[in-house]
């Protein structure tokens, strides 16, 4: 859970200046829905 809150947190992170590669994980070059569905989608794997 704490790796789907640590993309959540940073959602929208241009607007917020935390943008982070890392947790950009489709590499599109936004934090949004689809980084937070892909982190969900590893949980407990």
């Amino acid at each position: 859970m704490l790796d789907i809150t640590a993309v959540a947190e940073r959602w929208d992170a241009f607007d917020l200046g935390n943008y982070s590669a890392l947790y950009d994980l489709n590499c599109n070059g936004v934090i949004d829905i689809l980084d937070i569905q892909t982190a969900a989608g590893v949980l407990g794997q």
